[in-house]
């Protein structure tokens, strides 16, 4: 039984429970300080809220125990959260101090809690095995529908492991949220110890391929490169580090799963080795991978949850606002503390590139039922003209010398630098970096990302 499983209340949640009756009304903070809300929680519920746009809530807990996205919040400390819609969940019951205008909370009694510790005990054991022989550890697949709480899972799982002493390698291949990099990426990460809860992964190393893009069904092959790339960088980290090997892999899934987005599914399943398959909100995909994994020679098992009553669908704009933010955070922080610097370059000092479909041939000029490939891809360098389309767009920083097609597509993220003007006059332009170092290298991919 894993160490997080709530066999006994603390002395500090039991306090807790005895003013649960009495909780749920406000407190007048002295000196001209805003209203706090206190909200008791019973064992095993949740505090679920939503940020009004441009507005935060700071959540502090006063008494007992509690938990976001897996990660124990600490007592007496605030919190503070913007554009979130989450949850505060607590296994033994306690007392939150809550500042700032939600625009709808609510106490929740009925949480998939349970099932997803569950799922964690049975990946420890599996964890605890591979470390005790040398092996490998689970390899995740978190997968289901758009807004079903797939990423919240992951950090939830993240953050249990490492709770009981593990490592592992955290995967991203939703290019439209960029929980680990900017958006556009593919990426994993090492988690040794527990992620923000405010939901910041700035003191992440990450190892990030650059698709430039935030739909990955648009850019199909791609897609499929940057993922294959990513999948050869994992193993070569888990080869080199035995902890992390034995803890294994947990990959967060975008919500493309239908028509090519599942052969796309399956084929991200076989380039990491996943082996631990969790459906999400969705028993067509469950039944669909059920009968994969019962015809596969590989040994996997599929596990369905059911989705959080506490996730909401975002509309288009929300998704958008929140990609931005992950760009702010990261050139500005999270809190919004770092500075960060500007660099004027000549164009010629510069190698921007491009990649996308060679051009084509009239599809009459094709054989009768042939089809355009997707994994015909082409790298075409940035021209002086162009420059000006490229105002407030994000770059990435890769590590190759070389400006060929495979070279770039297998090239490594070192950074992300924001173009913040152009002079044609000139002939050079602005760039905005998190940092004042020389950019390690000069070769940079552009894509349609961009922060206005």
């Amino acid at each position: 039984m894993s160490s997080l499983a709530p066999m006994h209340a603390s002395s500090a949640a039991r306090d807790a429970n005895d003013f649960l009756a009495a909780l749920g009304g406000n407190m007048q903070a002295t000196g001209g300080a805003p209203t706090a809300q206190r909200v008791g929680l019973a064992p095993r519920t949740e505090f679920r809220f939503e940020t009004e746009p441009e507005t935060s809530v700071t959540i502090t807990l006063a008494s007992g125990t509690a938990e976001v996205f897996g990660a124990e919040l600490v007592p007496r400390r605030p919190y503070t959260f913007a554009d979130a819609q989450l949850a505060v969940f607590t296994w033994h019951g306690c007392t939150l101090d809550v500042v700032g205008s939600c625009g709808h909370s609510y106490v929740a009694e009925e949480t998939p809690m349970a099932s997803y510790l569950q799922l964690h005990n049975e990946l420890e054991e599996r964890r605890a095995l591979a470390a005790a022989h040398g092996t490998s550890g689970p390899r995740v697949l978190v997968t289901g529908p758009k807004e079903t709480g797939k990423s919240s899972l992951c950090r939830l799982l993240a953050n249990y492991l490492v709770r009981n002493h593990r490592s592992a390698l955290m995967v991203d291949l939703d290019v439209a949220q960029g929980d680990i990099a900017v958006p556009g990426c593919v990426a994993a990460a090492s988690v040794e110890r527990p992620l923000d809860p405010q939901g910041s992964t700035e003191d992440l190393t990450p190892m990030a391929y650059w698709l430039g893009h935030v739909s990955a069904n648009e850019h199909a092959g791609q897609f499929r490169r940057a993922v294959g790339a990513l999948s050869e960088g994992v193993e070569g980290r888990l080869s080199a580090d035995a902890a992390a090997r034995a803890g294994g892999l947990v990959i967060n899934t975008a919500g493309w799963v239908d028509g090519p987005g599942y052969d796309s599914l399956l084929q991200q399943i076989d380039q990491f080795r996943a082996d631990v398959l969790v459906v999400i909100g969705d028993d067509r995909l469950h039944s669909q991978l059920s009968a994969y994994v019962a015809q596969s020679t590989a040994p996997r098992v599929v596990r369905k949850l059911s989705k959080s009553g506490g996730v909401i669908s975002r509309s288009a704009a929300a998704r958008t606002a929140a990609a931005n933010a992950r760009v702010r955070e990261y050139f500005y922080g999270v809190p919004g503390d770092l500075c960060p610097h500007s660099t004027i370059h000549d164009f010629d000092a510069l190698q921007v590139s491009t990649i996308g479909a060679p051009p084509q041939g009239p599809i009459t000029a094709l054989p009768i039922g042939a089809k355009l490939s997707q994994d015909q891809l082409a790298a075409t360098r940035v021209a002086a003209g162009q420059w000006p389309s490229l105002t407030h767009a994000v770059l990435a920083v890769v590590f190759s010398e070389s400006a060929k097609c495979d070279d770039l597509l297998g090239a490594s993220v070192a950074g992300f630098v924001y173009v913040s003007s152009v002079d044609m006059e000139k002939q050079q332009v602005t760039l905005l970096a998190p940092s004042p170092l020389p950019m390690p290298t000069a070769t940079l991919l552009a894509g349609s990302i961009k922060w206005l």
